[in-house]
Parts: C-alpha cells; structure tokens; sequence
C-alpha cells in the first residue's frame, strides 16, 4: 500500500521502492519461493553474514516543512455535489466526506446525519514537490 511520504510498499514492516519490490519478486520466482520465503532467505543470509550485505537503502529527499491553511466553512453552504471534503461532526470526528446532492457521506458512502455536521473545508493541497 502505498505511503504518502515514501511513494513504495510496505513489506516486513518497512517500506521499500516499487522497483525493489519487483526485484524481490524476480528473485523469489526464480528461486521457486514465495515473496516472504524469499525475504526470510535474505535475513537469514544476513544473519548468518553479516559482513555480506551492505546497505543499499536509497535514500529517500526529505520534504520541505510546508502548511496549509484550513477554513472550515460553517453557514450552512454546501460544497460541490460529490467534492471531496474535510467534514467535522459534533462530537469532533474529522475525516473525508462529500455531499451527493441529498445527503453528506464519508467517503466510504455512509451517511452522516445533516444535523451531526458542524462545518466543513476544501481539502489541503498537500506536500510539494
């Protein structure tokens, strides 16, 4: 699953380039193992040796410090029909939500009670490059 801080995947609890990913399912393939097979051959290599395996982690750049700024809008407006947007209930929930024209759903589609809407934002921007 992809990180919005390091654009790869999630394996063992680490996340590594897309790129390293399909070199360690070329590997497994061809060593007839399964994915985690083939990682557990690769630690156990490394604990056995430890001086045979150097780090070849790339380097990911660190993002610049950047803010946004976040109007919560509370008179009642609603956004476009089906925009993505910040929603805040009554009792503080914040998450992703829009407004299908009816009614205001979180955006996996359940439906939030109009009078549990305190205010809503357009979403941030987000990070940069």
């Amino acid at each position: 699953m992809p990180n919005s801080r390091f654009p790869g995947l999630k394996l063992a609890g680490a996340y590594i380039s897309t790129d390293m990913y399909e070199a360690l399912v070329t590997l497994a393939t061809a060593n007839n193992r399964t994915l985690a097979g083939q990682c557990r051959a690769i630690f156990d290599q490394a604990l056995a040796n430890p001086g045979t395996v150097s780090d070849t982690t790339p380097k990911v750049p660190a993002l610049e410090p950047q803010q946004d700024t976040i109007t919560w809008i509370k008179d009642g407006s609603l956004p476009d029909s089906d925009t993505t947007v910040l929603l805040c209930t009554d009792v503080g929930d914040v998450g992703e939500a829009f407004h299908d024209g009816d009614d205001w759903r979180w955006a996996s589609s359940d439906i939030i009670g109009t009078n549990r809407v305190k205010a809503w934002a357009d979403m941030p921007e987000g990070p940069k490059p």
